[in-house]
């Protein structure tokens, strides 16, 4: 790496940590505030407990404006975090590793590609993030100190570094234009869009079960069977690691960016208005053409 580039890359990934940590924090308190306020934690419950606490508490400190600074505060940081995600995506796309133009093979293998200087941890910390998949699965892995490669063969050891770099360079290049793919889901299935929601804000670490994910967005059971599974055989934005979905850090930066351009996915207002007992019409614009299709293109 040219040593400017490289600080920069280096400033931008600890930027970027902070700023997941910071996100992680926040949502930990903004949960737990709201299951203190609310109990059932999904957006019809919270409108109406907010119209009581307004209408009939006396209180002075109030709680909803704490949690209101918590959700601004977690709006700003998503905010921040998809400009800081972006510069970093522009680095990616032509990232380069500081080999020392050796190869050592004695302890073949693995064979090892090693730096003449170390790349800081932060760097593939936010790859391995950004990626959106595990960095160093299979054969190969990028360390602190060098790239190692588990075979015998130095072709093929640099057959295996040369794919796994033009990976993670074509993943950054493919999502820096985040828009086209909030499009997409825009004219999709209403349904994958509100799914990604409910798990963004519902989900937290350990993810929902499809029927959890039915009960927020307010569908019916089997609702969404055809749906969920399309999306995680055919996109990289929702995995099911085991019982539960979960949105992967693309598929979070994605319902991030729909929400900021088209608000709360219309399901989830239809379902607010049920719960509060008002009438929600859906626009025309968004309920008609929609296409019955469930998986990303």
């Amino acid at each position: 790496m040219i040593s400017a580039m490289r600080d920069e890359l280096i400033e931008k990934t600890k930027e970027y940590c902070e700023v997941q940590d910071q996100l992680g924090e926040i949502k930990v308190e903004i949960t737990e505030l709201r299951e203190e306020m609310f109990g059932d934690d999904s957006e019809g419950t919270k409108e109406r407990a907010r119209e009581l606490f307004s209408e009939v508490s006396q209180g002075g400190a109030s709680k909803s404006e704490r949690l209101d600074t918590l959700e601004n505060k977690r709006e700003e940081l998503r905010q921040r975090r998809a400009t800081v995600r972006d510069e970093i995506r522009e680095k990616l796309v032509d990232v380069r590793f500081p080999l020392d133009e050796t190869i050592e093979t004695e302890n073949a293998p693995p064979i090892e590609f090693p730096y003449e200087e170390a790349v800081d941890s932060h760097v593939l910390d936010a790859i391995e993030d950004l990626h959106g998949d595990e960095l160093n699965g299979g054969f190969v892995t990028i360390g602190t100190d060098a790239i190692t490669v588990d075979t015998d063969s130095v072709d093929k050891a640099i057959d295996a570094v040369e794919d796994k770099v033009m990976e993670i360079r074509e993943h950054a290049e493919k999502l820096l234009d985040v828009e086209k793919h909030v499009e997409k889901v825009r004219n999709r299935d209403e349904k994958v869009a509100a799914m990604m929601y409910a798990l963004a804000e519902e989900g937290g670490d350990e993810g929902l079960t499809k029927a959890e994910m039915e009960d927020s967005i307010g569908l019916e059971r089997g609702d969404l069977r055809g749906v969920l599974y399309n999306v995680i055989d055919g996109t990289p934005y929702i995995n099911k690691p085991e019982s539960k979905a979960q949105l992967t850090t693309t598929g979070q930066e994605l319902i991030d960016r729909y929400v900021k351009t088209y608000g709360i996915p219309s399901l989830f207002e239809a379902k607010s208005g049920e719960d509060s007992g008002t009438e929600n019409v859906a626009d025309d614009e968004n309920g008609e053409g929609q296409e019955e299709v469930t998986a990303f293109e």
